[in-house]
């Protein structure tokens, strides 16, 4: 979703996606009220968190508090996470082996760290005890995916924990709003468009500006863009995303459960 204000003289815009119905009775149906809790929350303070930024682009400036929803998200992700893992350990970790360990969701960028997780969690046979579970919980792995979200994810709420709260920056460049009857097109300026025409109408080959008929207008605004400082994220966009994402996962897993 994108949002248009007015502030001042100038017009301006970013992007501020919300939170989709969650449809209860399907997205929550094999949770047990526990995980379902804390994602839930998890929710609520991405829905914190999308508000503070809005005043934050309001004033291009990134509050405190703004850092801290997004860190607060992370962290009851990586609870959800943490907590589904030792559910799997108390199910299928007989007494006699199970050990004072500190129990976590391996989240590994190679299989030799993920097998040397899983070893120490004491849970080295849990391919054998249930085979469907461990490959659910190995193919989320990013030395499997081949992607970086999940380690970054964990990277970010590390340093939150340890060393500080992960930068937020916001960004603004002039752009030229381009609203047809079907479809709005946002681009910076500088783009040009070879075929000399956009939406079906000309452009200017001067100015690279439609000309204006009853259908297709343009307008100057500024775009606003907020990003993650060492990550090639936008922070609202990556909390939604991973937040339904593990909860997805975390209704897999509860089949084992």
């Amino acid at each position: 979703m994108i949002v248009y204000k007015q502030i001042g003289d100038e017009k301006i815009a970013y992007l501020s996606p919300q939170l989709g119905p969650r449809g209860a009775s399907d997205m929550n149906a094999r949770l047990d009220l526990e995980l379902q809790g804390i994602l839930d929350r998890a929710d609520e303070l991405t829905e914190d968190f999308r508000k503070e930024l809005d005043h934050c682009i309001e004033n291009m400036s990134v509050t405190e508090r703004a850092k801290n929803f997004f860190h607060e998200v992370l962290i009851k992700l990586r609870s959800a996470l943490d907590i589904a893992m030792s559910k799997v350990w108390r199910k299928y970790i007989p007494p006699p082996s199970q050990k004072k360990s500190n129990i976590y969701f391996p989240i590994c960028k190679e299989q030799q760290r993920f097998e040397k997780m899983m070893k120490k969690m004491g849970m080295q046979n849990l391919q054998t005890l249930n085979k469907g579970l461990y490959n659910l919980i190995l193919k989320a792995q990013p030395f499997m995916t081949g992607k970086s979200d999940l380690s970054d994810f964990q990277s970010m709420a590390n340093l939150g924990k340890h060393t500080g709260l992960v930068l937020q920056k916001l960004e603004s460049k002039e752009a030229i709003k381009i609203t047809g009857p079907k479809e709005t097109i946002i681009h910076t300026k500088g783009v040009k468009f070879p075929r000399g025409q956009i939406m079906g109408v000309p452009v200017d080959p001067k100015t690279q500006r439609v000309i204006p008929s009853s259908e297709v207008k343009d307008e100057e605004i500024i775009w606003v863009n907020c990003s993650l400082d060492g990550y090639d994220y936008n922070p609202l966009i990556f909390c939604l995303t991973l937040s339904q994402d593990i909860r997805r996962f975390l209704q897999e897993m509860a089949k084992f459960l």
